[in-house]
């Protein structure tokens, strides 16, 4: 008699995300070589109950499944990208933490993989093969469906070994915490950290390389029109090096008029002092114990405000002034860039050294434009001026609006060498300046995706 195996997922510790549940699991039985399905959100798994290698490890993966990813299958729609990729790179993360877990993830083989790899290679189907290999990566599974791809095509096989190298190094920087984190996220209504962070992040390479043959990259690193022809290991690396992704041109918006002026001199304002020559305060002889009965005047303080404009923040004219109140002779620049467009204004000044917008500009959907914006505001900046950043941490580029590593770093790097000072909102903002008018220098600050690059967190504090 066959030995019947049946996972017991109510076994599975608890989650930070979802409370645990009084009910059972409905655990049903799959033919052998199907596979497995499970769906968190309604606590329904299909597995076969064989006692082979093969149904051993997709009961394994299934319960991982159940352990670290999103109750709501909708959650591969979040990001923007192909959901068919992020479904990947989420299958790629619980494989991962699956072999890390000491499971037999090359058992994970059905023995079609490579004729299935040379169906895809035949049928031209670019996409197909990148999506495969992000599922399959790091198993032998993987290495069957290449060797099927490359026999049709050499070229894309090796440029597919490039990808799955690439998936396989940016999962071993992140620990088995990281990755199986599930906290909910802030940012995503809830769904767990380990997948909106890495799986999102496997995602983006995986889509990178989708790219590839339609946008290809030339011997510089720049985007080339590859005309049908092949990708290839050395087309995959230069594009993967760069993330996938550029930042927008900078298109500096001209038509953004300063209508609005501050009475007096940029703040400029009378305080008491206890040196002087016509003492103008003496009221204060009987109730100041330092005898400030002088008038001294104060410069308007000024400082360089860079606010993200994108759908993921807001920003009234109340805000504006908020911050021009609090800094009187500072610069506030905006940004946001439309993805994909070329031709459309993405950065624009709504403050200038006393001079204010009336009506704020809106932005557009994306980011697109973070680093230049950083860049072009510095240029602006006065030696010791305070340098704020508004943003929410999520840095992306001008094309697809998609977060990738090498744009955060790039980011990263900028907020060392600037020291800026990045919050999350305008009210921080304003606190940050006060304190600053007080006499407190800021300190270099991170937040979100930007906080949590390698560059940062391996930031020098000597």
């Amino acid at each position: 008699m066959t030995s019947v195996r049946v996972p017991v997922p109510e076994f599975l510790s608890s989650r930070k995300d979802i409370p645990d549940s009084v009910d059972p699991w409905d655990v049903q039985r799959l033919a052998p070589m199907k596979g497995g399905a499970t769906d968190v959100g309604r606590q329904i798994m299909r597995v076969p109950f064989g006692n082979d290698p093969y149904s051993n490890a997709v009961r394994a993966h299934e319960l991982m499944h159940a352990r670290i990813s999103p109750a709501d299958k909708e959650s591969c729609g979040l990001f923007g990208l192909n959901p068919l990729f992020v479904e990947a790179g989420e299958e790629f993360r619980v494989n991962t933490m699956l072999r890390r877990a000491g499971f037999e993830v090359d058992a994970l083989k059905h023995g079609t993989e490579k004729d299935q790899g040379v169906r895809v290679a035949e049928a031209e189907d670019w996409t197909g093969m990148v999506y495969a290999t992000g599922v399959l990566a790091g198993t032998a599974a993987c290495k069957d469906f290449i060797r099927g791809v490359t026999s049709v095509h050499k070229n894309r096989g090796a440029a597919l070994k490039v990808l799955e190298k690439a998936l396989i190094d940016a999962a071993a920087k992140h620990d088995n915490d990281e990755l199986a984190d599930t906290t909910p996220s802030k940012t995503y209504m809830g769904v767990p950290r380990g997948f909106t962070r890495y799986a999102r992040q496997f995602a983006e390479i995986l889509t990178a390389a989708d790219g590839l043959e339609s946008n290809g990259v030339d011997s510089d690193g720049e985007p080339v029109e590859m005309d049908g022809s092949e990708a290839d290991a050395a087309t995959m690396k230069k594009t993967l090096k760069r993330g996938g992704g550029t930042f927008a041109r900078l298109i500096l918006d001209q038509n953004v008029l300063l209508d609005r002026r501050l009475s007096g001199k940029l703040g400029r304002k009378k305080i008491a002092t206890d040196m002087g020559r016509n003492p103008r305060r003496i009221d204060r002889m009987l109730t100041d114990p330092h005898k400030r009965v002088f008038d001294r005047y104060t410069k308007g303080q000024g400082g360089i405000v860079v606010i993200d404009q994108s759908g993921s923040m807001s920003l009234n004219e109340r805000d504006v002034m908020k911050i021009v109140e609090a800094a009187p002779g500072c610069v506030i620049i905006g940004y946001s860039h439309i993805p994909g467009t070329e031709d459309q204004p993405n950065v624009w000044i709504l403050a200038d050294r006393g001079k204010v917008v009336s009506t704020v500009r809106e932005g557009g959907s994306g980011n697109g434009v973070d680093g230049p914006a950083l860049r072009f505001a510095q240029a602006k900046r006065k030696a010791g001026e305070p340098f704020v950043w508004v943003c929410d941490g999520d840095v992306t580029d001008g094309k697809y609006d998609q977060n990738n590593q090498m744009l955060s770093d790039e980011c990263a790097k900028l907020v060392i060498k600037y020291g800026i000072h990045m919050v999350y909102n305008t009210d921080a903002a304003v606190d940050a300046l006060k304190a600053c008018s007080a006499g407190q220098k800021l300190q270099p600050q991170a937040v979100g995706e930007i906080r949590r690059t390698k560059v940062w967190q391996e930031r020098s504090t000597d």
